[in-house]
């Protein structure tokens, strides 16, 4: 008995388990479209997930910008500390965007290249 990831979810099972005791997932029955099949849901999940955090962070960003127009001069130290955390935040979830869905066209390609059966 060893211990695996789970394909489905990533948590950590024993190698004999027929479920997935984290997401339900049946091991012994995944054929490679179907592992195929999860991993892409996986990432839709985890985009998902990385564009609400650029949402969150371009909000944060906006907050310091309406802060710094309506707060009074002892105040723009905190506006600018807003812009700024968004600001890259923003840049970093973009970042993880991008590669997430490198990762998508990866399994795309690798699905179309796939030999039949």
């Amino acid at each position: 008995m060893a211990i695996v990831d789970c394909p489905a979810c990533k948590q950590r099972i024993s190698s004999l388990a027929k479920v997935c005791p984290h997401c339900s997932t049946a091991l012994a029955e995944l054929s490679d479209e179907a592992l195929a099949a999860v991993q892409r849901r996986r990432l839709d999940q985890q985009l998902f997930q990385v564009r609400n955090i650029t949402y969150l962070a371009m909000a944060v960003a906006l907050m310091g910008m309406i802060w710094w127009v309506f707060a009074g001069p002892d105040q723009t130290q905190v506006a600018a500390v807003l812009i700024a955390v968004g600001g890259l935040a923003y840049v970093a979830a973009r970042a993880w965007m991008m590669w997430l869905q490198a990762q998508v066209n990866v399994l795309r390609k690798r699905q179309r290249t796939a030999p039949p059966d």
